[in-house]
């Protein structure tokens, strides 16, 4: 192999990994989303009682699919799958439907499973986190849920788009503080 041919090949190489990253890496989870319109579910379990991985992560992605695609982690079973496909909706309404300022869509985050390995997986037992700052100049932070916590959403519709389908999004704590609430209503970017 000539030297030239070497260098392209590696090039190439190069090029395709530094894209592969590009697209999974998640920006400093301060990106726009397509705003939260209503809560409509909590999650009741696992759909077909087919739990995920005891290690996964998800990645939000905007476009084409609108929901978490995500994969496991844990070198057993390195599945990738939709949230969506994965959690059951109770069908049961949260409480305050309009309120939204308690949820996000973060760019990533992941989940373990805390209960005993030879034990039912369910919802209550996956410990999940995710890294988030309340602003773009603002310190990063770890927000931690349990994966029971998440709730299925209705999105905004932009004009002229098709509706999009339910999404499952996950909790964010509100404080007091007004910029906090404020920030996480309009944009949804934690």
């Amino acid at each position: 192999m000539s030297r030239k041919s070497r260098f392209i090949r590696r090039s190439l190489v190069l090029s395709l990994i530094m894209a592969l990253v590009a697209v999974m890496l998640p920006t400093d989870a301060y990106a726009r989303h397509v705003p939260i319109r209503i809560k409509n579910s909590l999650a009741s379990g696992f759909v077909n009682d087919v739990a995920p991985p005891d290690r996964f992560v998800c990645y939000w992605f905007e476009e084409e699919v609108h929901q978490y695609v995500c994969a496991g982690t844990d070198g057993i079973n390195e599945s990738t799958f939709l949230l969506g496909e994965k959690l059951q909706a109770s069908g049961i309404e949260p409480p305050n439907p309009e309120v939204v300022n308690d949820l996000a869509i973060p760019d990533k985050f992941s989940c373990r499973y805390t209960g005993d390995p030879a034990g039912v997986r369910s919802l209550e037992l996956f410990a999940c986190a995710y890294r988030h700052k309340h602003s773009q100049h603002g310190s990063m932070h770890n927000h931690r849920f349990l994966l029971s916590e998440a709730v299925l959403v209705g999105l905004e519709e932009a004009p002229g788009e098709p509706p999009s389908p339910d999404v499952w999004v996950v909790p964010h704590p509100v404080n007091n503080k007004a910029h906090h609430a404020g920030a996480v209503a309009e944009s949804h970017s934690h």
